[in-house]
């Protein structure tokens, strides 16, 4: 496009190289694996080096680590050129590892955009939280507001959460499960390091890979994030008695903006 022969061939052997596909150059299409196919298809789209590309789930047909290796190879070749992306993806995971806005949209309506840290963070919807990540979104109620540390009401259970949120005001408390510690029962908790201290029942554990996820019954339904050598530890099982602790500030809460 406008260039003469040295220009194209400079750019192109270039964008191969920042790819890692130069020895491919002579390969037929048809032999090339998914993640040499892709990176041939990023080569061609960034060597017209134009202001905005538009990339829609580029990664989807990929298996995990050839995803996360070419997602860290896009976010470094976008910082070194300086373009802008819009990349469409329906997995949080791939809007965390590159973007550094994010907007999360549900059917064409955007619901939430800003900084990726501060939508992973404090996410503004149930249903962003929900996106983000967020496996335990539970409705309750400030019942106690002092100096920004707030009590809410969840049945029977009283949370100590960190915000400025007027008293009866309807909340969404989002809490993280990688967020919510399990201690052996009886264990004596510092204050300090978790205000909250829920007694629970484990009714089910999940393989989730290198993790486990355990639900939990603490009056109130709780899912935890936790790694095989704590549950070796502990010796957790279905049916075993724990304590869920959380900070204060691992509790995001989200005002409905009503009163009951």
């Amino acid at each position: 496009r406008g260039l003469n022969k040295q220009e194209i061939e400079a750019r192109v052997n270039s964008w191969m190289a920042l790819l890692k596909i130069g020895h491919l150059a002579k390969r037929k299409a048809t032999t090339l694996s998914g993640g040499e196919a892709q990176r041939v298809s990023l080569a061609r789209a960034f060597c017209l080096e134009t202001d905005l590309i538009l990339m829609d789930e580029p990664f989807s047909a990929l298996d995990s680590p050839t995803r996360q290796e070419l997602l860290d190879d896009l976010r470094d070749i976008l910082k070194k050129t300086g373009q802008t992306c819009i990349y469409v993806t329906h997995e949080h995971e791939e809007a965390l590892a590159i973007a550094d806005r994010v907007a999360v949209m549900f059917k064409g309506e955007v619901h939430q955009i800003n900084r990726t840290k501060a939508v992973f963070s404090q996410p503004s919807s149930p249903q962003v939280a929900a996106f983000m990540g967020v496996e335990n979104i539970i409705p309750g109620q400030v019942i106690n507001s002092h100096h920004e540390l707030l009590k809410v009401k969840v049945d029977d259970t009283i949370l100590e959460a960190a915000g400025n949120i007027k008293n009866g005001t309807l909340v969404y408390i989002c809490i993280r499960p990688e967020d919510i510690t399990l201690f052996p029962a009886g264990k004596e908790i510092r204050l300090s390091t978790a205000r909250n201290h829920l007694p629970c029942k484990i009714t089910r554990i999940v393989n989730q890979g290198p993790f486990l996820r355990v639900f939990l019954d603490a009056g109130i339904p709780l899912t935890s994030l936790i790694t095989r050598l704590s549950r070796e530890e502990m010796e957790l099982e279905p049916g075993k008695e724990v304590i869920a602790g959380f900070k204060v500030t691992a509790i995001h809460l989200i005002s409905t903006g009503k009163t009951a």
